[in-house]
């Protein structure tokens, strides 16, 4: 939560904002729940249907398949032809990237929080910035300055924490556990092992 938490901070998500979420993995997912808690409208892609639909049953106003031709015409649609102020990147995918910057409005901000194979490079044409005046954020690992705050949020239900785990298992059912977490299934979350 910790560092989800420091992301959401450190792009200003703030009430009354739109925000896309790409990817509703558990990370997309807990983006999801906190955006709401911090008043502002959340916006979710995601390839699986399974996804899709749990971005929504967590408070997601939309979530549309990131290979829809026409993602960009409907953002634009529930954002009065604006885009979204923010983009939170939870998917490490270069398409991913070039989506949020048609979705993200003027004056916007698009935050990097999935890890990219070191290979990777961006072409990227820098008066898109300069003309669009849009920010490009990185955020990273967790802060004790809002560990807190992030506490209070989970253990006082402020988000729905329990949907997101998916699988619970005794710690004598560890190595069952750990084959989950290796070959996860498209309803895989948040794994518990309770001793």
């Amino acid at each position: 939560t910790n560092c989800c938490l420091k992301a959401v901070k450190k792009a200003q998500i703030a009430p009354g904002q739109t925000v896309l979420i790409t990817g509703a993995g558990p990370i997309g997912l807990m983006f999801i729940m906190l955006v709401k808690y911090f008043g502002a409208r959340a916006i979710a892609t995601d390839l699986l249907p399974s996804r899709i639909a749990k971005a929504l049953s967590v408070g997601a106003e939309a979530a549309f398949d990131a290979r829809d031709a026409d993602l960009v015409a409907k953002i634009h649609a529930m954002t009065d032809g604006m885009g979204v102020d923010t983009t939170l990147l939870a998917v490490p995918s270069e398409k991913a990237f070039f989506q949020a910057l048609d979705c993200t409005r003027k004056g916007g901000k698009i935050l990097f929080f999935a890890e990219f194979p070191e290979e990777v490079e961006i072409p990227l044409n820098p008066n898109v910035l300069y003309r669009r005046e849009i920010d490009l954020i990185g955020s990273y690992s967790s802060s004790f300055r809002l560990q807190n705050l992030a506490a209070d949020i989970v253990f006082n239900s402020r988000i729905d924490v329990p949907a997101l785990i998916s699988d619970r298992f005794p710690l004598q059912e560890l190595s069952a556990a750990v084959e989950r977490a290796i070959a996860p299934t498209q309803e895989t979350y948040k794994i518990l092992i309770y001793p």
